[in-house]
């Protein structure tokens, strides 16, 4: 159980850092998590197959 808190902990300090860096960079943080997100946001990757000449 020790190892599975420490690893809870950790992850729970990422967050933080995230949400610092996120409030830094003036990103809504608390918006973003209450905004019910019904599908994924995809940006199109380029496509990499197909006719490159």
């Amino acid at each position: 159980m020790q190892a599975e808190s420490v690893k809870w902990n950790t992850l729970f300090d990422q967050l933080e850092d995230w949400e610092s860096h996120l409030k830094a960079e003036n990103i809504d943080v608390d918006a973003i998590l209450k905004t019910p997100s019904r599908k994924p946001v995809r940006r199109r990757a380029p496509q990499m197959q197909g006719p490159s000449r």
